[in-house]
């Protein structure tokens, strides 16, 4: 469990044998505890929509990077392989000037 998991596991303990040992009436101490089990329920399941906004808006940034990433990739991909037929270009004109000058000088 997290160290923080610890701390509101032991102090919800506290809480209830605090409760327990307290001078009051068994309906009253009943009801405390059930008061304090509601605040707990409570207070769990804000923690618990926020992790999940949390979850969401992290997803979406996660989301948003990725779609840039593969632009990005693509925008690339596009220029080496206009590169590489103007290298392949080039180099067929070199052949063919070599080619030429080879027949020129026979």
């Amino acid at each position: 469990m997290a160290k923080t998991a610890h701390i509101a596991l032991a102090a919800a303990i506290g809480v209830v044998v605090g409760m327990l040992f307290a001078p009051k009436s068994g309906r009253e101490t009943r009801q405390d505890i059930a008061d304090k089990a509601k605040d707990m329920k409570q207070k769990a399941d804000e923690k618990s929509e926020q992790v999940k906004h949390a979850l969401h808006e992290g997803g979406q940034v996660l989301k948003e990077g990725a779609k840039r990433v593969n632009s990005e990739v693509k925008a690339a991909g596009k220029d080496a392989a206009a590169r590489g037929k103007s290298i392949a270009r080039d180099a067929k004109a070199t052949a063919d000037e070599a080619n030429r000058r080879v027949k020129d000088n026979l």
